[in-house]
């Protein structure tokens, strides 16, 4: 068993990944601010830490985790938004 952190892991391609860990026997973390996804697609044997990944204490959750493996798959999946927050 592996601990795996995933960025971003309440997203739709993300929370398939999550599962497929899961199934795998892996202990899976999330890090995700719900901010463009829904908590529906939290697999419920994840563990969920909810922050945005560009805090401090998101690098200090990850320390504290201590994972074999970091999937990054956070992102702004639409690019007009972040254009609109920039402004």
């Amino acid at each position: 068993m592996k601990k795996i952190v995933v960025t971003g892991g309440a997203g739709f391609i993300d929370s398939h990944l999550v599962q497929r860990l899961i199934g795998l026997g892996d202990e899976v973390h999330l890090i995700d601010d719900l901010s463009t996804c829904q908590i529906e697609h939290v697999h419920p044997e994840a563990k969920l830490r909810v922050l945005d990944i560009r805090s401090l204490n998101a690098a200090d959750m990850i320390a504290t985790i201590l994972p074999s493996l970091v999937v990054h798959l956070a992102a702004q999946a639409n690019v007009s938004a972040w254009f609109l927050i920039q402004q």
